[in-house]
């Protein structure tokens, strides 16, 4: 919530570059967003931390190309295979080179063979699609695997529709070593 009314004021690059005091921006847009949350030891410790975190990723963000961001945490719908999907997108990027970028915000590590993003990349027409991982430590954008995920999303809903429940794990059997669920598989 706070990146989405940060960039719903500031609305591109330019403007996050003309910034001095981004932790005061990132501090007062944290408190506008709490405002309604009871106050408790864990909440002041909790908004300080998003405070760091969000300011940290902005300055990252201040060295990337120019861009304007057209929406945050846009509600969009996709058809595929008769499977109709409602989704939240992070936020959408038009880049000065005309590309529109779709960008989904992570908190921790990402996969960049889950469908997620390809999906709000199809969804919303987009060109590119970039993890954006917002954490303390190793902020930094992602690129997702190349695939053609448009079979990829097709097939899945395809299968979905007409009832395959198939247990496919992405990574085999490898899989099963993390799963709690092993008395109850069918693998």
């Amino acid at each position: 919530a706070v990146l989405a009314k940060f960039w719903n004021k500031y609305l591109n690059s330019e403007n996050l570059k003309k910034i001095v005091k981004l932790k005061v921006v990132v501090e007062n847009i944290a408190e506008e967003t709490f405002k309604n949350i009871p106050v408790d030891k864990y909440l002041i410790l909790e908004k300080q931390r998003l405070v760091d975190i969000v300011t940290n990723w902005l300055i990252l963000e201040k060295n990337r190309d120019d861009f304007k961001v057209i929406a945050t945490e846009q509600t969009i719908k996709i058809k595929l295979s008769n499977l109709e999907l409602r989704m939240r997108i992070d936020r959408i990027d038009k880049m000065t080179t005309g590309t529109k970028l779709v960008i989904d915000y992570k908190t921790g590590k990402c996969d960049k063979n889950d469908p997620q993003l390809p999906l709000y990349n199809l969804a919303c027409d987009g060109d590119d699609m970039l993890f954006a991982e917002v954490n303390m430590h190793d902020a930094k954008f992602s690129k997702i695997a190349d695939k053609n995920w448009q079979e990829v999303l097709t097939n899945l809903a395809s299968y979905f529709m007409s009832g395959d429940a198939q247990v496919m794990p992405k990574a085999g059997k490898a899989t099963c070593k993390w799963c709690g669920l092993q008395a109850l598989c069918r693998i």
